[in-house]
C-alpha cells in the first residue's frame, strides 16, 4: 500500500499566463504532472516512462501544487508489473506527442489504474485551450526541452508476475474535500430544518483532516445519517453515501453498522440504478469496500446472491443500446473481481456460480468501457485459474468470444488488455 500523489508543474514557469493574458487566452499555464507512489515521481516524456527520487527532483525543481490522489492497495511488484505493461503499449518509448499524448495522460491512465482516482480537468483539457493559439507556437520549442529524458527510464527487473490469479481487491478509498461535504451538509441541514452544530462541524473537520480511523465518526456523523437518510430526497443521498464509501474504507465499523448500511444499499439501487448513475456508482463502491475488514467482507460474501440479484434486476431493465456510466461498468467489473479475488482464499463454489450466472451474461453486452472490460478479464481469470466449475461455465457462456470481439470492438490497442486476453485464453 501507498499514498498516491499528483505533483503538478507549470513547464512554462509563469510564461504561459502572461502571454496567454495578453492574446485574451484564459491559461493559467502549461502543465506538467508526474504521479508519486511508493516514494518515486513516475511521468512520461520523449525517453518513455521514467522516474525520479526523491520526488520533485527534476530540472523543474519543486512542484507549484501537490494534490493527493488517494491510496493504491497495490503491492510495489504489482505496481512494477502495472509499469511494465504500460511501457509496452500504450506509454511506450517514441509515442510521446506533446499536445495529444503527454505526461498528463499518463498520469491520467496511471492514476485511474492504481487507485481509481482522477487528475483535475482543467490539466486534461489544456491541449484543447491552446493547440491552436500562438502560445503553442511561442512556447513549444521551450517546452520540447523539458520533456527530453531527465530521470531514469523504466526497466523490467526480470520476468513479469502472472497476471492471474489476481490477489488485491479493488477498493475506492480516496478522500472527502470536507469544506465541500460541509456545503452540502449545511444545505441539507437548512433544507431540512435541522441545525448543525458546532461542535458536529469540528467533528466532521477533525474527521476528514486525519487519515486515521476515528470513533467520532460513529459517535457523531453515522448517527446522524442512519437517522434521516430514509426520509431524504434521491438528490440529498450522494455527499452522504460517499461518507459512507470512504467511512467503510478506512475504519472498521460493527456489525450492526454493516448490516444497516447494506440495507441502504439494497433499497436505494432497487428501481433508482438507472434514475441516477452517481448513487448506482457509490453503492458499488461501498460494497467493494466491504471487502476491505474482515467483519465487513464475512457479510459482503454472505449476502452475494442479495447483491448480485438487484444488479442483474438493474441490468435486464437497461434497454441493449443504452449505454452505461463508465463508472458503474468500473464498479461492476471492481465487486466482481473482489468477489474472485475471495474465492481463491475461501473456495466457495455457489458463490462463483452466482456471480457468474448471475451478471456475466446480462453485463457483458453493456460492456464499453476499456478500464472495466480489463477488470472484467482479470475476474474471469482470476475466478478459473483454480476452479473448474467456474472454467466450465465460462465456456457454456462463450465468454472467450465476447471478449474477442471487444477487443475490436473497442479498439482496445494499448497492451494492457491484449496481454490480459492473452493470458486469460492460455488458462482457458
Amino acid at each position: 500500500m501507498s499514498s498516491v500523489d499528483l505533483y503538478i508543474y507549470d513547464l512554462s514557469g509563469g510564461l504561459a499566463k502572461n502571454l496567454g493574458s495578453s492574446l485574451g487566452l484564459n491559461i493559467d499555464g502549461l502543465w506538467h504532472t508526474g504521479v508519486v507512489v511508493f516514494g518515486e515521481e513516475w511521468f512520461f516524456g520523449a525517453g518513455g516512462i521514467e522516474n525520479v527520487e526523491p520526488p520533485g527532483s527534476t530540472e523543474l525543481g519543486s512542484p507549484l501544487k501537490i494534490q493527493n490522489l488517494g491510496r493504491t492497495e497495490l503491492s510495489k511488484s504489482e505496481f512494477t508489473s502495472i509499469l511494465s505493461q504500460l511501457s509496452h503499449g500504450k506509454f511506450k518509448c517514441g509515442t510521446y506527442d506533446l499536445f495529444r499524448h503527454n505526461c498528463n495522460n499518463f498520469s491520467q491512465e496511471l492514476a485511474e489504474i492504481i487507485c481509481d482516482s482522477s487528475i483535475p480537468q482543467y490539466i486534461l483539457d489544456l491541449p484543447n485551450q491552446v493547440l491552436d493559439s500562438p502560445v503553442a507556437q511561442i512556447l513549444g520549442p521551450l517546452i520540447e526541452k523539458y520533456t527530453q529524458p531527465t530521470g531514469r527510464a523504466f526497466r523490467d527487473s526480470g520476468s513479469p508476475k502472472p497476471l492471474f490469479p489476481y490477489t488485491k481487491y479493488e477498493v475506492f478509498s480516496s478522500p472527502i474535500d470536507p469544506e465541500m461535504f460541509l456545503k452540502k451538509f449545511r444545505t441539507l441541514c437548512t433544507k431540512n430544518s435541522t441545525q448543525l452544530t458546532n461542535s458536529l462541524e469540528n467533528t466532521i473537520k477533525i474527521y476528514f483532516g486525519s487519515k486515521k480511523e476515528s470513533a467520532s465518526f460513529i459517535n457523531s456523523i453515522w448517527p446522524f445519517i442512519n437517522r434521516n437518510i430514509d426520509d431524504w430526497a434521491e438528490e440529498d443521498l450522494i455527499p452522504f453515501l460517499d461518507v459512507v464509501r470512504w467511512a467503510v474504507a478506512i475504519t472498521e465499523l460493527d456489525s450492526t453498522t454493516y448490516k444497516r448500511i447494506h440495507e441502504i444499499c439494497l433499497k436505494h439501487l432497487k428501481g433508482q440504478a438507472l434514475k441516477d448513475p452517481l448513487i448506482f456508482r457509490l453503492v458499488l463502491r461501498i460494497w467493494c469496500n466491504y471487502f476491505i475488514h474482515n467483519p465487513s467482507r464475512e457479510m459482503v460474501v454472505q449476502e452475494t446472491e442479495s447483491i448480485i440479484s438487484v444488479l442483474n434486476s438493474a441490468l435486464k431493465e437497461i434497454k441493449e443500446e443504452k449505454l452505461i456510466d463508465s463508472h458503474v461498468q468500473k464498479g461492476i467489473t471492481s465487486l466482481c473481481l473482489n468477489y474472485a479475488v475471495q474465492n481463491t482464499q475461501i473456495y466457495d463454489e455457489e458463490k462463483s456460480t452466482i456471480v457468474l450466472y448471475g451478471l456475466v451474461p446480462e453485463y457483458m453486452k453493456h460492456l464499453n468501457c476499456p478500464k472495466a472490460a480489463i477488470r472484467g478479464i482479470y475476474a474471469l481469470g482470476t475466478f478459473i485459474i483454480k476452479n473448474q466449475m467456474a472454467k466450465q461455465i465460462v465456456l457454456a457462456l462463450e465468454v472467450e468470444s465476447e471478449l474477442s470481439s471487444l477487443n475490436t470492438r473497442l479498439a482496445l490497442n494499448d497492451g494492457i488488455y491484449e496481454e490480459a486476453l492473452r493470458e486469460f485464453n492460455k488458462i482457458l
